[in-house]
């Protein structure tokens, strides 16, 4: 004997399973987004940046679009600020007015210990985040780069010298472990770090 569906129930029920379908799809179509927005797929290289992300405001040439990466960095305590900036590439005009905003709370300085992942030695990149510039000469080794950060934060990345025929590879020891950064094709090319601090 076979058992007829119940016409009335399925409609009452109906409107509830539209709207949860819609609810996931909805779902779906946001997490994707976000995946793609902040390049969580591991795919770095097809990550560009947002239009507010381009052209003078990272320090790259106007309509350049740099490639983003997500980068855990770890924050360094106010305490040890001052010994960090005394220790770091940043111009010794800055470091006071710097130091006073972390007093203040207005800003943190997180490090990015960064190296050239051929093991090679001369390669100079730009790393430019909250409006301070600094030049990094990288070789085979690790060194800490000390990045004053406002609010969620970015930095910038550029080479400043022609990279080998391959790009520039970059090393960096983030938080999550050793990365190599997605390769820099170019002088005047470069990326964006999107910086998680811990």
């Amino acid at each position: 004997m076979r058992l007829k569906p119940r016409e009335d129930s399925s409609q009452e029920r109906s409107p509830m399973a539209m709207a949860a379908k819609v609810s996931i799809l909805a779902a779906a179509l946001l997490g994707t987004g976000y995946l793609a927005a902040h390049n969580i797929s591991g795919h770095d290289a097809t990550a560009v940046a947002p239009a507010s992300a381009t052209g003078s405001a990272t320090g790259t040439p106007t309509g350049t679009t740099l490639p983003h990466a997500l980068a855990q960095v770890t924050i360094i305590s106010p305490e040890n600020a001052a010994k960090a900036l005394a220790n770091s590439q940043i111009p010794p005009s800055a470091r006071a007015d710097i130091l006073a905003a972390v007093k203040r709370r207005e800003m943190r300085l997180s490090i990015l210990p960064m190296r050239d992942a051929t093991g090679a030695a001369g390669q100079v990149v730009t790393v430019t985040s909250s409006g301070i510039t600094q030049n990094v000469v990288l070789g085979p080794k690790y060194q800490n780069v000390v990045l004053p950060i406002r609010g969620a934060g970015q930095a910038t990345i550029i080479a400043t010298t022609t990279p080998p025929p391959d790009g520039l590879h970059i090393g960096a020891l983030f938080v999550t472990g050793p990365t190599i950064m997605p390769t820099i094709p170019g002088p005047s090319d470069g990326l964006i770090l999107d910086l998680i601090q811990q």
